[in-house]
């Protein structure tokens, strides 16, 4: 069997930076970085990082560069990989990419084509691949923290308990039904149903933390309030657009949308209609879009109109995450310290959408409240993909099969075996199956069968 194609690409972002990394992976990943390298025995060695400089030819100058070499199996891929870092120029990256491909067997990777061979290797299960890339994919701390919990091998530790359970379960049962004349094979119902009970619930407790949908990734802020306080001012001053603002109150009708970065966080802003009594049919129905949008968002804010004289009562089944007083550009007549008793401990800012005073605060305030955990929406460090969530419930199906066929009379074992090897069947699909010599080693070595 030949050996496959030895692969390049760039590992960072494309466009000019101070650095670029270029990665190779295959079986003549060293040998042909070897020809670029001076000195050639720079890549000598089990482990190596050393500066060199790479002679691309023709009229370009010896290049300076940092070489990381990672011999299989110790490497991402699990095959010979090595890393060269050098100046992020575009121009100089593409050259270095176009010489190396140039060669016998090296080609440009596809996408996603190392983390594929990772996969291949054993490197990584599939809900490490899943999470490399949540990961690629983040746009937030949290998404990113998430991602890299998951890429530990959270979920793995997971399946493997229930693995280990379900195999213990397979292996006495078999013990009983073959060797029914082993005094050691007695089968002890009650302990039995004490191993289904425990595999069952391994495999709940995998359920109730696995999250199958994916991330989302932004942070959902609902600015919510009586018409007139200048939700949308505070939408187009925050998120740059050019939503219309009117002095009519129940100007805004739809939700508005739109997302912004801050400090490491995304951030999806949603500007709501106004909450009023109303007798106006569309007028309720805007109010209807904004309640609704209220009960999906991660945070609420509740915008105040400064101007006014008094506090809206907006009938809330909810307390909003933090109170703002907007317009504060213009004489206040708002009590404050009606304001602070209404918030009763959770944040009261002071904004201005025209002056452009107390923006940052509140976006710092949001950002706080996610960090401390105010944000319910969260999601697992189970991230599998939704057959995963198939195959975990189907296990768990198959769990209570097993067990209503167990019996002091044990006329129905032969039923409940079935059950369990079908269980052992969907554990493949998990990235942990079981293998009949696995059964047999726990057969003879954990029961000492026949002595």
């Amino acid at each position: 069997m030949s050996d496959p194609d030895t692969i390049v690409a760039l590992s960072t972002p494309a466009g000019a930076s101070r650095r670029g990394v270029i990665r190779i992976s295959g079986t003549r990943a060293i040998r042909i970085v070897q020809r670029l390298v001076r000195p050639a025995a720079a890549l000598e060695g089990t482990w190596v990082h050393r500066p060199v400089s790479l002679s691309l030819g023709g009229d370009w100058p010896p290049v300076p560069a940092s070489v990381f070499v990672m011999r299989s199996p110790r490497s991402y891929t699990r095959e010979d990989v090595v890393e060269l870092h050098l100046h992020g120029a575009p121009m100089l990256v593409r050259a270095v990419i176009r010489h190396l491909t140039a060669l016998p067997a090296v080609r440009e990777a596809e996408p996603g084509e190392f983390t594929r061979r990772a996969y291949l290797s054993g490197r990584l299960d599939a809900s490490q691949v899943a999470a490399v890339l949540d990961l690629v994919r983040a746009r937030h701390v949290e998404a990113a923290r998430v991602a890299a919990s998951a890429l530990q091998g959270e979920a793995t530790d997971q399946i493997a308990l229930l693995r280990a359970a379900v195999l213990r379960l397979v292996a006495r049962l078999e013990a009983h039904l073959d060797f029914t004349d082993d005094d050691a094979a007695q089968l002890s119902v009650d302990e039995l149903t004490r191993d289904l009970a425990h595999a069952r619930e391994t495999c709940g407790r995998a359920l109730e933390s696995l999250d199958v949908q994916t991330f989302d990734e932004s942070i959902r802020l609902a600015l919510i309030g009586e018409p007139n306080a200048g939700k949308t001012s505070l939408f187009n001053r925050l998120t740059g657009r050019d939503a219309i603002v009117s002095e009519h109150p129940g100007t805004t009708r739809d939700v508005g949308e739109a997302s912004l970065d801050y400090q490491g966080w995304r951030f999806t802003i949603w500007d709501t209609a106004g909450w009023r009594t109303t007798t106006d049919e569309l007028e309720q129905q805007a109010g209807s879009l904004a309640r609704e949008a209220a009960e999906r968002a991660d945070l609420r804010f509740e915008i105040l109109d400064g101007t006014a004289e008094r506090l809206p009562n907006l009938e809330l089944d909810w307390a909003a995450d933090a109170l703002v007083i907007h317009k504060v550009d213009q004489p206040r007549r708002l009590d404050l310290v009606a304001v602070h008793r209404r918030a009763a401990g959770r944040p009261v800012l002071q904004v201005s959408a025209r002056t452009g005073f107390g923006v940052d605060e509140l976006l710092s305030t949001a950002r706080r409240l996610a960090e401390a955990g105010s944000v319910e929406r969260t999601a697992s460090s189970l991230q599998l993909a939704a057959g995963h969530e198939g195959a975990l419930r189907d296990i768990e199906t198959r769990l209570g099969l097993a067990g209503q066929r167990i019996s002091p009379a044990g006329d129905e074992l032969e039923l409940a075996a079935f059950e369990l090897r079908e269980a052992i069947e969907r554990l493949s699909d998990l990235g942990a199956p079981v293998h009949h010599d696995e059964i047999l080693d726990v057969l003879f070595r954990q029961f000492c069968i026949g002595k």
